[in-house]
């Protein structure tokens, strides 16, 4: 139950510093960009070491063999659990496959998403931090 808590205050915390980002007239990868460097400075000014495009914990099969799927940031400590982090438009599985083997690690997890019209579950232990509606994104028509 402590890991839950605890998860739900990072997520809380980062939602709050992600709020006022605005994605408006911003192409997917530039917003995706955005997100990252502003999720990485959230994470600095909490003490964490920030490792970009980290290894994660799971593979999935592809046609030339496995693929190691990668976290778009891994927050270290030498005194706190870490934290992998996922940052997408839509509802990726694959995303949530990789969050989920961290949590099941003992890593705190979280989820941001910034666009999209459908929702998908998202399993208990992982914090969804969901801008969809704050960041203001459109995509091109």
């Amino acid at each position: 139950m402590r890991s839950r808590n605890r998860t739900a205050r990072l997520a809380a915390s980062l939602h709050r510093h992600l709020q006022p980002v605005s994605l408006s007239g911003l192409t997917a990868r530039e917003a995706t960009t955005m997100l990252t460097y502003q999720t990485a400075e959230w994470a600095r000014k909490h003490w964490w070491t920030v490792t970009f495009e980290a290894p994660a914990r799971v593979s999935r099969p592809t046609r030339r063999g496995p693929y190691r799927g990668r976290l778009d940031l891994l927050c270290t400590s030498w005194f706190r659990r870490p934290i992998a982090i996922e940052i997408d438009r839509a509802n990726k599985m694959w995303s949530l496959d990789k969050l989920q083997a961290e949590a099941d690690a003992g890593a705190s997890t979280l989820w941001v998403r910034w666009a999209g019209d459908q929702m998908i579950e998202v399993p208990a232990g992982i914090g969804l931090v969901d801008i969809r509606h704050s960041a203001g994104w459109k995509s091109a028509p």
